[in-house]
């Protein structure tokens, strides 16, 4: 509580130099955990409400591709929070492919199609606790990909554990699907993903943000990934 305290009052003191002003009916303090735009959040990390979630949860099978594209925003909602969403939506994006604005053509539901559905709502019921950024933990960004997307997490070590910044995820195009397991991971797509990470946060160095993915025998650095040429 005295650390709070102690970040309560530098913070009060900025929006005062900066004459800002507060609603204090809208304002907590001293709280272990709140709710705050989707998420609840504490000391430990944040993850998505639990009532949201099972709003999603509980989202009946669209019967029109306009109802598809409005559950795939909510589930994207929360797409930093979910490994692999990119390969889960794979499917179900193929509805949306030449669709319109409003489209009210039904979907033509089959049993991939609707595991898939389950598979995106499932996956906000295991959501992994999102772990807040410390300046000086080691940080590394883990790779990995299937026959339709690739995919990552952006993680810190906290003692011996790591755990989760971040998620990320993308659908291959038609040529990249026919990379070798090696290149998929590795795809320029990815590499410029995870170099934008490093150079966009001030805090990851070189000696702190490292690239691994599963098929590689030894880590590649973020500055060596840097160096690459753009294409």
């Amino acid at each position: 509580m005295q650390e709070h305290e102690v970040h309560l009052d530098i913070l009060l003191k900025r929006l005062q130099q900066a004459s800002l002003q507060l609603n204090y009916g809208k304002c907590v303090f001293g709280e272990e955990k709140v709710e705050f735009l989707g998420y609840l959040v504490s000391s430990v990390g944040y993850k998505p409400l639990a009532n949201k979630v099972e709003s999603i949860v509980e989202f009946l099978r669209p019967k029109t591709i306009e109802e598809l594209r409005r559950f795939l925003g909510i589930i994207n909602f929360y797409r930093n929070s979910i490994p692999h969403a990119a390969e889960m939506q794979a499917h179900l994006n193929k509805f949306l492919s030449d669709s319109r604005k409003n489209d009210k053509r039904p979907v033509d539901w089959d049993d991939s199609a609707t595991a898939a559905f389950e598979r995106c709502k499932q996956s906000l019921v295991d959501v992994a606790l999102l772990d807040f950024p410390r300046p000086d933990a080691p940080i590394r960004v883990v790779t990995d990909a299937s026959d339709t997307a690739m995919g990552g997490a952006l993680e810190q070590r906290v003692e011996e554990n790591w755990r989760p910044l971040a998620f990320f995820s993308r659908e291959f195009n038609p040529a990249q699907t026919r990379y070798s397991t090696f290149d998929r991971e590795l795809t320029w797509p990815n590499l410029k993903l995870i170099t934008s990470i490093c150079r966009e946060n001030p805090t990851m160095s070189r000696t702190r943000c490292r690239e691994s993915c599963r098929h590689r025998p030894s880590p590649l650095t973020i500055w060596q990934v840097s160096s690459f040429p753009s294409t």
